[in-house]
């Protein structure tokens, strides 16, 4: 089986992509729910339907741009993603369990740097994991194709806990940031919005800074698809 190991550097583009990200989220997050009444798991399941909802969105509406851009970003030219559906899922479980945990952690006092760090951190870990072992089990992830073959993205553990450390830093900054609305219920829309739009612009540079001038880089893995795992595939 081929494999091709590719870094992971987030542009100028990935930080618009946060921005558009945490504008979606936090409003409907903001309107949707309250710290005081609502339950665990509400809160986890909120996650899981506000994270899916606009992930799936933005990746559907930006998908020709992704596809016309991964050369310059990954140096790989592809002729197209599939099982972006997936995307949406997995982000959904990851969100989800983020909130969960966040909903334990602030329950106890604790800060929301250090809340935010420690959810994320556990969240993306746990999800990519999850990820890999469908991968690992079903030969089942998300898809690419380029130069007449399909690829299927996966990670090694290595590139995990680098990216659930990144992802815990950017939460860190991110969640003060976006939980500027909750003292203000009467204004969570206009704050939920103008919060999401700082916090994801502050932590796209973050991930940025990190991914462009740390030596220590992330990777994703292209594994080539043989066709015949495809057809006893049971998706």
């Amino acid at each position: 089986m081929i494999k091709k190991a590719v870094p992971i550097l987030f542009g100028v583009k990935g930080i618009v992509f946060f921005i558009l990200l945490e504008s979606l989220t936090v409003p409907l997050v903001a309107i949707s729910n309250s710290f005081v009444i609502q339950s665990i798991w509400y809160m986890a399941a909120m996650g899981f339907i506000v994270a899916f909802i606009c992930v799936f969105f933005l990746v559907k509406v930006l998908k020709k741009l992704i596809i016309r851009h991964f050369l310059k970003l990954f140096g790989v030219e592809l002729n197209s993603i599939k099982n972006l559906w997936y995307l949406g899922l997995i982000s959904g479980i990851l969100l989800m369990i983020m909130f969960f945990i966040q909903n334990i952690l602030f329950s106890h006092g604790w800060h929301d740097a250090t809340t935010g760090f420690i959810s994320a951190f556990v969240s993306v870990g746990a999800t990519l994991l999850i990820y890999q072992l469908m991968v690992f089990i079903f030969n089942f992830g998300i898809t690419v194709s380029y130069a007449d073959n399909e690829y299927v993205i996966n990670f090694t553990l290595k590139d995990i806990f680098i990216l659930s450390v990144f992802f815990g830093l950017y939460e860190l900054i991110v969640c003060p940031i976006t939980g500027l609305w909750i003292p203000y219920p009467e204004h969570r829309f206009s704050l939920g919005l103008i919060s999401g739009i700082i916090g994801g612009g502050t932590g796209g540079i973050l991930v940025y800074s990190l991914t462009h001038y740390l030596p220590l880089k992330a990777h994703f893995i292209l594994e080539q698809i043989e066709y015949t795992n495809l057809k006893n595939s049971k998706f």
